[in-house]
């Protein structure tokens, strides 16, 4: 509101107290589930690269090994993840979609140890409510695969599929039904950079996984599972050849990658990659740490890509 030429006077519209309701007026209702997962999807999923984000780290807790994610409008039009991981069996698939579903903890306790990526069980839900949401699924015990469709928060088709082992997701039509987000959005090519972005983070802390990502016919990404200096000149180009190993461990945290030398600094944190138990982060007090240990001047940020591992139990 602030940003608005009136937007004083409309903030001090809405600071007026409620109107006092009648003798035995209700103001407290339960919200709409639809309402409830659509709010929930503000928070999960702001634009295509957090929605490709989440399916590829689902794919990634299922074991995959090869994921492919294709876009069409900057994924606005178009999200597909493709994965060879271990799949669902149907009864899985027909429970995935639902709010807080989810296969990576049962106990509040198990929050404590969580070592997989998504584990709230929000991400398809919250996708479901503002998209077109298809699920092709499955497990290697099932002589077929399944699939499931979801429109507006609705199961709208559950049948069988001739999906091979392991899972695809595809989301059509993102915020199609709120178009003032979509007017908050960037271009297609900027919605697919910011994809790509994300992806080559992912790639950065998961060596072991190929990785490929086109939008339309032009392929943006194509990795191959291989030694971590390869993975990082794949994914970093030249840069890749100036940076210096770093193998330390404490016994209990351990700290690997490579660090820029001295010369290599940037004015941005763009090449500052980071992972704490293979999950990419950004994390501002690791980029100051390393830059401090670096001997940085202020305004300079290092280039390094370093996995960090320790306790389960010690990371929030």
């Amino acid at each position: 509101l602030a940003a608005r030429p009136d937007g004083i006077r409309q903030a001090a519209l809405l600071a007026r107290p409620l109107r006092p309701p009648g003798a035995g007026t209700r103001m407290i209702r339960l919200l709409d589930e639809l309402v409830v997962n659509r709010i929930a999807a503000g928070e999960v999923v702001d634009r295509p690269a957090s929605a490709a984000k989440e399916l590829v780290d689902n794919a990634l807790d299922a074991g995959a090994r090869r994921v492919r994610v294709k876009l069409e409008g900057g994924g606005l039009d178009l999200i597909s993840v493709e994965d060879d991981g271990c799949g669902m069996v149907a009864e899985d698939l027909r429970l995935a979609w639902l709010r807080h579903a989810t296969s990576k903890m049962v106990r509040f306790e198990d929050l404590a140890h969580v070592g997989t990526y998504g584990f709230r069980g929000e991400a398809l839900s919250s996708l479901a409510s503002v998209a077109e949401l298809r699920i092709d699924s499955r497990h290697a015990s099932e002589p077929e695969g399944h699939a499931v469709v979801v429109h507006g928060g609705n199961l709208v088709s559950d049948m069988p599929s001739g999906w091979p082992r392991g899972t695809r997701v595809e989301v059509r039509g993102l915020f199609a039904g709120i178009p003032v987000r979509r007017r908050f959005l960037g271009s297609a090519q900027a919605e697919a950079q910011r994809v790509l972005t994300a992806l080559v983070r992912q790639a950065l802390a998961r060596r072991a996984v190929e990785f490929k990502l086109s939008h339309g016919d032009r392929e943006l990404l194509s990795t191959h599972a291989g030694e971590r200096k390869a993975r990082v000149r794949d994914l970093l180009g030249r840069v890749a050849d100036g940076l210096v190993p770093v193998d330390w461990t404490d016994g209990r945290v351990t700290v690997t990658g490579f660090v820029g030398g001295p010369g290599t600094d940037r004015g941005r944190a763009d090449m500052a990659h980071f992972s704490v138990n293979r999950r990419p982060i950004q994390a501002g007090v690791l980029v100051r740490g390393v830059a401090h240990g670096l001997g940085l001047p202020p305004g300079r940020h290092p280039i390094c890509v370093l996995e960090v591992t320790l306790p389960l139990e010690e990371v929030d």
